[in-house]
């Protein structure tokens, strides 16, 4: 039966040559780091049996077919636009980088999957991808924000944790120079286009949808131009309507003032009238009174008269009878003269 020794052979270098294969752990791990194995440069994120890798710089999505790279990271000279904050738009796919490189040997490979805090914000990275052994220089890791909002992640932030599996090696040369390079150039030159289909399906929608919000964007216009217009017929008639409301009111009283004015000329005429009616027969009623005296008074006057010559001229009753009937009956009966009386005035 092969002991560990057998199963997983030692590497050149005395202390990593008792580790046996299998998952490594803290202590193991920090013996690798030690020779500048699995992680160049590492900082504080050391776990347990694990090893948090931070985010870096830069990312890159595709926007209608577009990659637009977001610079992430301090300020350098050759790069402009560097931010901070890497903003993952709601049902977005954005590949990301580590700060840190991997420089794995020919007897380890690495897992690695988004640490679970970011997993709870809606972030999606894919089950225990693995890295083959011999791999050196950077990844460009896929999130997938399924969540409804937007999530920003820092730079220089944990993002994902790794763990190291120490594995049986084929050949004697255990430590030589990494044929395969992750070059972020390469990464960002060679990237084919890959977008979120969910994202192209609410773009679709979206595209609907503002279709729809034209139309009815111009509806509305149409129906405001229309409103505009009815609203200024509505005023143009209603000011046509007072006009001939106006004119028929002033037609109306000018009417009624005509009428007012004849009447009152008309009642002025009539007191006018009547007063010189009145007036004219209180004169009428004056001169009948004087008219009535004088008919007294020659009445009186008259009838002394006859009884005068009744007395002293009893011969002449014939004419003093034939004076009264002419004087009663005016000219129509005036008697002829007799032949005594025209043979007396002759003589």
């Amino acid at each position: 039966m092969m002991d560990n020794k057998d199963q997983c052979p030692s590497l050149a270098i005395p202390e990593l040559r008792e580790i046996p294969c299998g998952m490594l752990s803290s202590p193991q791990i920090a013996l690798y780091f030690k020779h500048n194995f699995l992680v160049k440069n590492p900082g504080s994120g050391l776990k347990g049996a694990t090893y948090d890798m931070r985010l870096g710089g830069p990312a890159y999505r595709f926007i209608n077919g577009e990659k637009k790279i977001i610079n992430l990271g301090e300020e350098d000279d050759t790069i402009r636009n560097i931010q901070n904050r890497l903003f993952l738009p709601p049902n977005s796919l954005t590949f990301v980088t580590t700060r840190e490189e991997f420089r794995l040997t020919r007897d380890v490979i690495a897992r690695f999957n988004l640490k679970s805090k970011w997993v709870h914000k809606g972030l999606l990275l894919g089950t225990g991808p693995i890295v083959d052994p011999e791999f050196d220089g950077f990844l460009y890791i896929p999130i997938h924000n399924f969540s409804g909002k937007e999530i920003d992640l820092e730079f220089d932030t944990p993002l994902i944790v790794v763990e190291f599996t120490k594995t049986l090696d084929v050949t004697e040369n255990y430590i030589k120079n990494p044929s395969k390079k992750g070059i972020i150039a390469n990464y960002l030159n060679s990237a084919g286009e890959v977008e979120s289909s969910v994202l192209k399906v609410i773009r679709e929608y979206e595209e609907k949808i503002q279709d729809n919000t034209d139309e009815i964007n111009a509806s509305k216009t149409e129906r405001e131009k229309w409103n505009k217009r009815f609203t200024w017929g509505w005023v143009a008639s209603a000011f046509l309507g007072g006009i001939a409301l106006a004119s028929l009111v002033f037609t109306t009283w000018s009417v009624h003032a005509d009428t007012r004015q004849k009447v009152l000329a008309a009642h002025e005429a009539l007191l006018t009238t009547s007063d010189r009616l009145e007036k004219e027969n209180t004169r009428i009623r004056n001169e009948l009174a004087v008219l009535k005296e004088q008919l007294r008074v020659l009445s009186t006057s008259s009838s002394g008269a006859l009884t005068e010559t009744k007395v002293q001229e009893p011969q002449g009753q014939l004419n003093t009878n034939a004076l009264n009937a002419a004087q009663q009956d005016g000219p129509k009966a005036q008697p002829s003269p007799s032949s005594e009386e025209k043979t007396s005035t002759q003589k």
